[in-house]
């Protein structure tokens, strides 16, 4: 249920559009929105790059309009997260400051396909740069792939494709899934010894949807191409493998 008291509030707030470049607030506090697979880690922990993540600015670059009562927390392709000064709800504007999402969320964050995670009331949906509801707000846990999602319902770790349906439900015993890494691979940590059968504390771990690990992957989103890379933990030497996902 849409919060009364956020519409109310944004009835009184007045948004007041200019010509030339916005100013620049710098001791605005603008929140990180961190969509990358992004680790520092040990020999066997690496790092995932996403051309498309890289895109989410978290500058203050409004160019042309100024809104009065909110503050600016990322932007990607002309788009614009901002929060009601003072109150934790959530919209999203265009390039011309006109609302395409209202400001009436917990939580809200640009996915990597584009598209726009959301949070109500403890639980994520999916909407469009249009406004429209991609997936409904049934979900734990969410993380944008390609064209696909990880997410949790119900207790239950899956992949669902864009209309809901699931590709394949996740056995979380040993890893702890958190982020899609294209459509093909997942990111998650693990108790070191389970995975590597010795150390303490927890390690990053990339795999595939069937659970088959691999020491690093990243992905092009552009091309859908996948650079995944297999580690030989013994002598050292390392694997390239290029996979294109010809689904898309």
């Amino acid at each position: 249920m849409k919060k009364k008291a956020t519409i109310l509030l944004m009835g009184l707030l007045t948004v007041a559009i200019f010509n030339g470049c916005g100013n620049k607030d710098t001791s605005k506090d603008i929140s990180v929105v961190d969509t990358a697979v992004t680790e520092t880690q040990s020999e066997q922990e690496c790092e995932t790059v996403s051309e498309a993540q890289e895109e989410v600015s978290t500058e203050d670059d409004t160019q042309g309009f100024v809104l009065s009562g909110y503050k600016f927390r990322s932007e990607k392709n002309g788009f614009y997260i901002v929060s009601i000064e003072g109150l934790p709800f959530y919209g999203m504007v265009n390039a011309k400051g006109d609302f395409v999402i209202p400001a009436e969320y917990d939580e809200m964050e640009f996915a990597q396909n584009g598209n726009v995670l959301l949070e109500l009331e403890g639980k994520w949906g999916v909407f469009d740069t249009e406004g429209k509801e991609v997936l409904p707000f049934e979900y734990e846990e969410i993380s944008a792939g390609i064209n696909n999602y990880y997410v949790k319902k119900d207790g239950m770790p899956m992949v669902i494709d864009s209309k809901g349906n699931v590709v394949k439900e996740l056995d979380a015993e040993i890893i702890s899934y958190d982020k899609m890494v294209g459509d093909l691979y997942l990111h998650g940590v693990a108790l070191a010894e389970k995975i590597y059968g010795w150390g303490s504390g927890y390690a990053n771990v990339f795999c595939d949807l069937n659970g088959d690990k691999v020491q690093w992957v990243e992905c092009f989103y552009n091309t859908q191409l996948y650079r995944v890379y297999k580690g030989d933990l013994d002598n050292g030497n390392w694997e390239t493998i290029d996979i294109i996902d010809e689904k898309w």
